[in-house]
């Protein structure tokens, strides 16, 4: 297939093991073009197995950007930078006459970066996180409510007690007049064709989580936390992500074998729901089964391409 267009970004969204980094593999590889990862955990080197980080040979020799930036004892890798470091890749692969393909089931990414949503630059402020820590994470949610912007709040989980903080954080940091002057509005000169991979079967799509969990532990999840935790030790990072969190319990002794792959599941299929009431708020976004046969969704896509790419 050929695309000659300059001013396209193709995203591929979704929960967590229905293939998107497949798919978008496969398209990037039509196109000619280059894949930028949109999750927050691919990002962290060593972090391997538990992400299910496409591996060399899966990626087919399609050129990856944001994948392995940063070590898991470094900063946050948060939104801002996300955004800073993913909108010249974006400029950059245009420019070579490609179409870029965004890939990844981190929400928020793709709300601060294809969604023309606020981005805020703003250091974080340790003696300022320490006032709330005395706070529990239902106290810091509602006081959030009352003093964020509808614009900021993009849905915030009332579970998600780090994002609830550094929202606040951001509240802080602009008084109620300058906030709005200060926010960094986007001013998108690209469009962006939406697809997304869903389970219209969830039961089908617990077994494939199953499976994948299955096939984490039998490539090596629990000795890949182990090197880990020997390295740089029990890092928040790794008891914040699914399938680290549920490891390090196993290797402490406080769950069993059977019940680390049943944590695992449950929290996967949690998570899963999370990321779906994430996308279906964005009503542009053209959803696949992903029990579909993957040839019939490439075409179809392809055909949808095609279609916007000739009205202009």
């Amino acid at each position: 297939m050929e695309c000659n267009s300059k001013k396209y970004i193709i995203a591929i969204v979704g929960p967590t093991a229905v293939g998107k980094s497949a798919l978008a593999i496969d398209l990037a590889s039509c196109l000619q073009s280059e894949i930028i990862s949109a999750d927050s955990r691919l990002v962290y080197k060593k972090m391997d197995i538990g992400t299910a980080k496409p591996t060399l040979k899966e990626r087919k020799g399609i050129k990856h950007h944001l994948i392995d930036v940063l070590e898991p004892n470094e900063e946050v890798y948060s939104l801002g930078r996300f955004v800073n470091e993913a909108e010249p890749l974006i400029k950059s692969i245009i420019q070579e006459g490609k179409t870029p393909v965004v890939v990844g089931g981190t929400g928020f990414y793709f709300k601060g970066l294809l969604e023309k949503n606020p981005v805020f630059n703003v250091e974080p402020n340790h003696i300022f996180r320490q006032t709330l820590e005395k706070f529990s994470t239902e106290e810091l949610y509602n006081k959030l409510k009352e003093t964020s912007t509808p614009e900021h709040t993009w849905g915030m989980s009332p579970n998600d007690r780090y994002r609830i903080i550094r929202a606040l954080e951001i509240e802080n940091a602009f008084s109620n007049k300058d906030f709005h002057k200060k926010i960094n509005k986007k001013n998108f000169e690209w469009e962006v064709l939406w697809f997304g991979l869903k389970a219209n079967n969830r039961n089908f799509l617990k077994e494939k989580i199953s499976h994948r969990i299955d096939l984490m532990l039998k490539s090596g999840l629990i000795d890949e936390v182990k090197t880990l935790i020997e390295e740089y030790g029990e890092l928040e990072i790794f008891k914040k992500t699914i399938g680290y969190s549920e490891t390090i319990n196993y290797l402490n002794k406080e769950i069993s074998k059977e019940e680390l792959k049943s944590k695992i599941a449950i929290a996967t299929n949690q998570y899963s729901k999370r990321q779906m009431t994430w996308f279906k708020a964005n009503k542009k976004i053209i959803w696949f089964d992903c029990f579909e046969n993957k040839s019939t969704i490439l075409e179809e896509i392809h055909r949808r391409i095609l279609e916007k790419f000739s009205k202009h």
